[in-house]
């Protein structure tokens, strides 16, 4: 429990010092950028990529939607229950929708390779090049994708199955938080890649109880 209140202490302090750093007119503040790192799969080795398996049903996944505040450059934490600080020096590299919806859809290609539950889709981005018309559309909202005060990294938001006729088939909620297990913004972006992971594994293993369209 004291580890985790000095993670916490660290981590609140590193922000503020941040927060102080963006008051200042100093020339020579360097911005750090970062990455969602790209997930380790347990169930293909690195060197040894999936083939595509163009014979199932696509699954378009629509470019996850990000509330408001989630939107900026900035990564985000949580200082109390009601407020939140969008961090001036330590910014996403890439915009994160787009980070996310590709790191989606890469990881739910990879579970078509999972015997014991195999994803019956081939996930797909939104492609005017592609027929897509006849396709179920996996729409995924977030409202949280953040560190907090309690040392967490905190994903929240919910995911919807929808298909072409506009019906929504499933619809689950996302909640999911990994303690981070050090101090500075390089712990918190991983303990939310490991928090996506699991968010990943539970969407996957819906929707592989799924009957897709012929």
């Amino acid at each position: 429990m004291s580890d985790k209140k000095s993670v916490i202490r660290k981590l609140h302090l590193l922000l503020v010092a941040t927060l102080l750093a963006g008051c200042s007119s100093s020339s020579d503040t360097v911005v750090k950028q970062y990455l969602l790192p790209t997930a380790v799969n347990e169930t293909i080795k690195v060197d040894q990529p999936f083939k595509a398996d163009l014979s199932q049903p696509y699954l378009v996944v629509r470019p996850v939607k990000l509330t408001a505040f989630l939107n900026g450059h900035g990564i985000v934490y949580q200082t109390s229950p009601s407020e939140i600080v969008q961090a001036r020096y330590h910014q996403w590299a890439n915009d994160l929708s787009a980070q996310l919806t590709q790191r989606i859809i890469n990881e739910l290609r990879s579970k078509q390779n999972v015997k014991s539950k195999p994803l019956n889709y081939w996930p797909i981005e939104v492609d005017s090049l592609i027929n897509q018309s006849q396709a179920d559309q996996l729409q995924i909202n977030l409202t949280q994708f953040n560190g907090n005060y309690q040392g967490e990294a905190s994903i929240q938001g919910e995911w919807q199955l929808v298909n072409h006729a506009g019906k929504i088939l499933m619809a689950e909620p996302i909640k999911m938080t990994t303690p981070l297990a050090a101090d500075g913004y390089e712990a918190l972006v991983d303990a939310l890649s490991d928090s996506l992971n699991k968010v990943i594994y539970q969407l996957a293993s819906s929707l592989s109880a799924t009957t897709p369209p012929k």
